[in-house]
């Protein structure tokens, strides 16, 4: 899941990289250039938050339940399929709707994205996944610290895995037994998605008073919030690093299971 992450932040960085011949030119204008830089910038926004809901709730189950750290085959599934409705999605769009005002992609005005007469384009194939990520991100964060503190101790016994008890005190966290090391592990996992809730906050705030009333939307705020929201790479990209020294990093790239010493449970990195 994080090497699908990084990719498709890659698709979002590109994207805005974009935006440096609309500075060049000093306008933004429909064609080619202006279709591909829309295409670019939805495969990479969507893929970001997709693979980061996918982080968010694969981690939940495997630290919180003890579940699903084997289920390799699934988790291909799920990067392909995300794979797959990233690129396919705006692709169906752009070349369904090429003609006139009623293109997929035009100037909003400051670059170019799905227009604004493609409403419905925006919300699925991008708004919703950014959002449902956000605020999984930020639900599934508060019980794993709870967890990993001690205050909530699943039973993780026989068909009941789902199962667990609030703690009137804190204790010992279950995992806390394996070591610093370990949770360090544990947590550069969950770290991916509050970081994402917290870069997309600002962007969502701008996008909702844009829905509300589009003429009256301040610049500066829009230039503030994709700003912050285009960090999204370079913040997983300095937790990957900082999160795992040395040779570790290159090992979030493997499709194999990654044996963590003194764990009771393997954590699968796709």
């Amino acid at each position: 899941h994080q090497a699908a992450l990084l990719f498709f932040d890659f698709f979002q960085g590109v994207g805005k990289v974009f935006s440096v011949k609309w500075l060049d030119d000093g306008l933004v204008q429909c064609g080619g250039y202006c279709t591909a830089q829309g295409m670019v910038q939805q495969i990479g926004e969507t893929g970001v938050a997709q693979s980061t809901l996918a982080i968010a709730v694969h981690t939940f189950i495997i630290i919180f339940f003890r579940e699903g750290a084997k289920a390799v085959r699934t988790s291909v599934i799920v990067v392909i399929s995300i794979g797959f409705f990233a690129l396919v999605f705006p692709a169906i769009g752009a070349g369904v709707f090429r003609d006139g005002d009623s293109r997929y992609i035009l100037p909003i005005p400051y670059w170019c994205w799905v227009s604004r007469k493609h409403i419905w384009a925006q919300v699925a194939g991008e708004y919703i996944w950014m959002w449902l990520s956000a605020f999984v991100s930020l639900a599934v964060y508060i019980p794993l610290y709870l967890q990993l503190a001690g205050y909530i101790n699943p039973t993780w016994t026989g068909n009941h895995w789902w199962q667990f008890r609030i703690e009137r005190s804190k204790k010992q966290g279950i995992l806390a037994s394996s070591g610093p090391d370990i949770l360090t592990e544990l947590h550069c996992h969950d770290r991916y998605p509050i970081s994402y809730f917290f870069l997309v906050l600002p962007d969502s705030v701008v996008r909702w008073i844009t829905f509300l009333d589009a003429a009256n939307s301040p610049s500066s705020a829009t230039f503030f919030a994709t700003s912050v929201f285009g960090l999204s790479g370079l913040v997983n990209v300095a937790l990957l690093y900082f999160g795992r020294p040395g040779k570790e990093i290159l090992k979030l790239f493997s499709f194999f299971p990654k044996q963590v010493d003194h764990v009771i449970y393997r954590i699968v990195i796709t």
